[in-house]
C-alpha cells in the first residue's frame, strides 16, 4: 500500500508535521499546493500522480477529518469489493447537523440494492473503473455533489455501489472545526455560492434518477413525526373509495 498526502494551502506548521511524517520511511508521499483547488481536482490529481508511478488496484480516499474505531479499516474496505462489479464503496455516512457524525458497524444495514451514493470522505475506487470511466468531474469544482455525480455515472455504466460497515468518526471539534470553516469561508469568498450551484447542476444532470428515490418511504424514514404522507380516505363503514 502507498499513502499520498496531499496538502492545499496549509500553514508552514502543517506542511512540517507533513514532512516529518513522510520521513519516517514506508512507501509515502506528500505532494503541497500554495492553495485550495477542492475536493474533486486535489483527489484527480492526486490519482493521476500515483497512476503514473506505479499500478494499483484500487484508489482510497480518506478525508483529513476523519477518524477510525480500529486498525484493519484498509483491509475491510478491500473486502468489500470483492464483487467485480462493484466500482466504489464505502460507508454510508449520516449527517448530524453541528455535531460531530458518528458511524458505528452495529448502524442499521442499508438495503445495497437501494444505495444512491457513497460519500468521498472515506470511499474505496476499484481503478479499472477509473481507467474507463474517470474520476471526478471538474465541473463540480471547488466541492459538493462530485462525489455523488461519481456514483451515478458508474451505475449508469452499469456497475455497483458497495456498503461497507466500518466505524468512523468525523471530528468536526475544536481547532479542526474552525480550521474547516475557515476554508469554507476563504472557497465561498472566491467561488461565490458553489454549493448551491452544484446542486443545480447535479439536478440537472440526474433528475430522472433522483425524483424516484425521493418516495413516501424515505421521506417518512428521514423526517419521522414531520412528515405525514396522504393516505387513502376512509368511509363510514371502514373501506376505502378505491377498493369499492
Amino acid at each position: 500500500m502507498h499513502l499520498h498526502v496531499l496538502d492545499q494551502g496549509s500553514d508552514a506548521e502543517t506542511c512540517e508535521l507533513i514532512r516529518s511524517f513522510v520521513a519516517r520511511g514506508g512507501s509515502r508521499s506528500a505532494a503541497f499546493l500554495p492553495g485550495n483547488i477542492g475536493f474533486g481536482r486535489g483527489h484527480n490529481r492526486v490519482f493521476e500522480r500515483v497512476y503514473r508511478q506505479t499500478r494499483f488496484d484500487y484508489f482510497v480516499m480518506v478525508n483529513q477529518d476523519v477518524l477510525f474505531g480500529h486498525p484493519g479499516w484498509v483491509d475491510q474496505l478491500v473486502e468489500g469489493m470483492a464483487d467485480p462489479a462493484v466500482a466504489i464503496g464505502g460507508p454510508v455516512v449520516w449527517q448530524l447537523c453541528d455535531r460531530p457524525g458518528v458511524l458505528l458497524e452495529t448502524s442499521p444495514q442499508p438495503d445495497v440494492e437501494r444505495i444512491f451514493s457513497i460519500q468521498g470522505s472515506v470511499a474505496i475506487v476499484r481503478t479499472d473503473a477509473v481507467e474507463r470511466f474517470g474520476l471526478f468531474d471538474a465541473a463540480y469544482s471547488p466541492a459538493y455533489f462530485e462525489d455523488t455525480d461519481l456514483c451515478r455515472r458508474y451505475v449508469h455504466a452499469g456497475l455497483k455501489l458497495a456498503w461497507i460497515p466500518i466505524a468512523q468518526v468525523h471530528a468536526y471539534l475544536g481547532g479542526q472545526e474552525k480550521l474547516i470553516r475557515r476554508k469554507a469561508e476563504a472557497l465561498r469568498a472566491e467561488h461565490g455560492d458553489f454549493h448551491a450551484r452544484n446542486r443545480a447542476l447535479f439536478r440537472r444532470r440526474w433528475m430522472a434518477e433522483t425524483a424516484p428515490a425521493v418516495t413516501e418511504e424515505t421521506l417518512e424514514r428521514l423526517w419521522p413525526g414531520v412528515y405525514r404522507p396522504k393516505r387513502p380516505e376512509r368511509r363510514a363503514d371502514g373501506e376505502s373509495p378505491a377498493s369499492s
